[in-house]
């Protein structure tokens, strides 16, 4: 047999070979048709069955394709190339003529693990009938009927329970079938489906997106399509389909445009209820933020105004008390030295009124960081809580060329405040180091003690107020803060927070 460019080496008809021979025998005496053809479709090899089957000789089909010697064999070339592209054996039915063929097709392995070529096993159907005790081919037929019939009932009825809608267009967009799921998912029975123009039913506003999708599995620029699309419910209300198109117009057994269709309806409400519930969260979380920072806010001024009232007003009352009591003393130098001792103890107490009443004003609003700014009000606040607390303070500044911004002032003073009155109640340390550092973009304060530790995370957990403040009162201020601490290695606190008209 002739040799072409590029296919497989097959020995020769006729070359003396005793195995060759054998295959060319037993190739004869089989009652089936059977052919071989390389990856362009060119006949190489046919036995003497196929010559009977289809009048033609052996010799007169060498190199010749289907399309030249049977002119309505374009079913033939398609399931050939499927083959070839696949990989896949293909048992099909075909006509050529007045004849019918059961005819089993599957690929040659070449080299590399590609398809040389395909070969085909032809067995005639038109004339036989099964019966018992019937020939061989006559079998055979009858059970390729049988099988071919139970495997399409078998995906039938695979298809028809699907949860998804399997459908089959025509090029032009018309629904050919529609698997029964159509009538649970959109109220049309298959029957009321078929013949149906697909953009018929199609939301108005859709109709570019889905010609798209169907246009691009035409031209198959893409192996698929998905696409998300309106369509019309029986019951007029509109389902949101999601659509996936493959183009198999040239696969001899569909001939059209496969459409997998799912209702995703339900999915988007809930994806959407979802969507908005998170924007109800984040409204919700910056309404709080927006509430925190004016209750701050208002709690500061509370306590300046408070502040204000027990230094101007009651801390002068209980000062002016103690010269009263003073003078009272001075103009009795007759009277018994008991009543002088009184007199003289209601004074001291008086003084000692007057400098609780001037302690709480400053805890309640620093006038000091009004009056001399955040440097000297902090290491004025550490000299006076390492004498009260009986703790060792020390405080260092460094670049510290301009005040802060009355908020970031305060801002910083709180977060100290609250860090050393954490350390004298809970660390256990006898020391404490309190660092502010200026510069050019941001304020830096750490407050450090080398005490017992804690859980920065169990503290949040358990809803404690004081972590809470600190961290609100620096995001307030557009600030960081880092709380560092573990059991047994003490606990750092730091904060940075930008200057006005510079970026965290």
């Amino acid at each position: 047999m002739a040799q072409y460019p590029g296919e497989p080496n097959l020995p020769p008809e006729g070359s003396g070979g005793e195995e060759h021979g054998l295959h060319a025998a037993i190739l004869d005496a089989c009652p089936a048709a059977i052919c071989a053809k390389d990856s362009h479709g060119r006949y190489l090899l046919v036995n003497r069955k196929w010559e009977s089957l289809f009048h033609a000789t052996r010799e007169a089909v060498k190199g010749r394709t289907d399309e030249d010697l049977f002119p309505a064999a374009a079913i033939s070339r398609e399931r050939d190339r499927d083959v070839l592209a696949t990989g896949v054996p293909s048992l099909s039915r075909e006509s050529l003529g007045s004849a019918a063929f059961a005819t089993l097709s599957f690929p040659l392995p070449g080299p590399a693990g590609r398809p040389r070529g395909v070969c085909s096993i032809s067995t005639e159907l038109a004339a036989m009938e099964f019966t018992p005790g019937g020939d061989a081919g006559a079998c055979t037929a009858e059970l390729f009927e049988r099988r071919l019939e139970r495997s399409q009932e078998y995906y039938r009825a695979v298809i028809d329970h699907s949860m998804d809608i399997v459908s089959v267009l025509e090029a032009d967009g018309t629904i050919r079938t529609a698997s029964a799921a159509v009538e649970r998912i959109l109220g049309y029975t298959p029957e009321e489906s078929a013949g149906i123009d697909i953009a018929e039913r199609v939301h108005p506003d859709d109709l570019p997106a889905i010609r798209a999708a169907l246009s691009g599995a035409l031209e198959g620029s893409r192996e698929s399509a998905t696409v998300e699309y309106r369509y019309r419910h029986k019951d007029g209300s509109w389902r949101l389909l999601e659509t996936t198109a493959r183009n198999l117009l040239r696969h001899p057994a569909v001939h059209g445009i496969v459409l997998n269709t799912r209702d995703v309806t339900e999915r988007r409400r809930a994806e959407d209820a979802l969507r908005q519930k998170e924007r109800d969260l984040r409204d919700s979380q910056a309404q709080l933020r927006s509430l925190t920072a004016r209750l701050i806010t208002s709690q500061e001024e509370e306590t300046s105004r408070i502040a204000r009232e027990l230094h101007d007003d009651l801390n002068q009352k209980l000062a002016f008390l103690a010269v009263e009591a003073e003078m009272i003393e001075r103009r009795l130098p007759e009277s018994p030295e008991a009543v002088r001792e009184g007199l003289r103890s209601l004074g001291r107490r008086a003084v000692e009124i007057s400098e609780d009443v001037r302690r709480m004003a400053q805890q309640l609003h620093p006038a000091v960081l009004d009056d001399l700014g955040l440097e000297p009000a902090l290491r004025s606040y550490c000299d006076g809580f390492a004498r009260l607390a009986g703790i060792a303070v020390r405080f260092s500044s460094r670049n510290i060329a301009a005040a802060p911004p009355p908020d970031i002032a305060l801002c910083l003073y709180r977060v100290a405040q609250e860090a050393l009155r954490n350390t004298a109640k809970h660390s256990g340390a006898r020391r404490a180091i309190v660092t502010l550092t200026g510069g050019s973009r941001a304020i830096r304060l750490s407050v450090s003690d080398a005490g017992g530790g804690f859980d920065p995370e169990s503290a949040r957990r358990r809803g404690g107020l004081g972590i809470a403040s600190m961290e609100e009162r620096v995001r307030l201020v557009r600030g960081s803060i880092r709380i560092e601490s573990q059991a047994g290695k003490g606990t750092r606190i730091r904060v940075q927070v930008p200057l006005p008209g510079i970026e965290p």
